[in-house]
């Protein structure tokens, strides 16, 4: 059995599989938080940031996220399109480096390791950050991935990324806080836990 979410065929099994996973990652984050922010230090890094950003970035509620794996990102792109954006997915480097190319984005959002035509690119979230910086990109770039992203944090942020996660909650927060929708406080965790069943 299947169902059809932001326009990807899903199965019933895999969408389980998926919600289970999200609550495991949010409980995981919430029991760590505390403790990664506690290690993360302060540190210098070039800075892309609201006023370097084209003027009318945070109109322009149009999303590129590239992932080889873009069912695993289905409910929360339903979600991003039921509140307004458009999301346009790319699942390889050269794919998103052609959408940034035909038409203005307010925030691509990556993985970190993707197969590409066959190959395993463990860094090719990193290489599209430093092809989108080469080429003058200024709006954010948000990298979600897992633990590996934590642990390149430092090397990703210096190349040009404006946060590095492994969180959907983080996520979340980091589009509301750029595009300015809802203020931090009116995030709840049910609405959270909410966006990723």
């Amino acid at each position: 059995m299947t169902m059809k979410v932001a326009g990807m065929e899903i199965s019933v099994s895999e969408a389980a599989r998926k919600s289970g996973e999200d609550l495991a990652a949010l409980q995981e984050r919430v029991a760590c938080l505390e403790s990664l922010r506690a290690a993360a230090a302060p540190r210098e890094r070039p800075s892309y940031d609201d006023a370097r950003a084209p003027a009318d970035y945070q109109a322009l509620k149009s999303i590129l996220w590239v992932d080889d794996y873009p069912s695993n990102n289905a409910f929360d792109i339903e979600k991003l399109e039921r509140e307004g954006f458009r999301v346009r997915k790319e699942i390889t480097t050269s794919g998103g480096l052609r959408a940034v190319a035909e038409e203005p984005f307010g925030l691509v959002i990556t993985d970190l390791g993707r197969n590409e035509a066959g190959e395993e690119r463990p860094f090719a979230g990193l290489e599209l950050i430093e092809k989108l910086r080469a080429r003058g990109f200024t709006a954010p770039v948000l990298v979600f991935a897992g633990r590996r992203g934590i642990e390149h944090r430092d090397r990703l942020l210096e190349v040009g990324a404006d946060e590095v996660t492994s969180s959907m909650v983080d996520v979340w927060k980091f589009i509301e806080r750029k595009f300015g929708q809802r203020s931090e406080e009116d995030i709840t965790t049910s609405e959270l836990m909410h966006s990723s069943l």
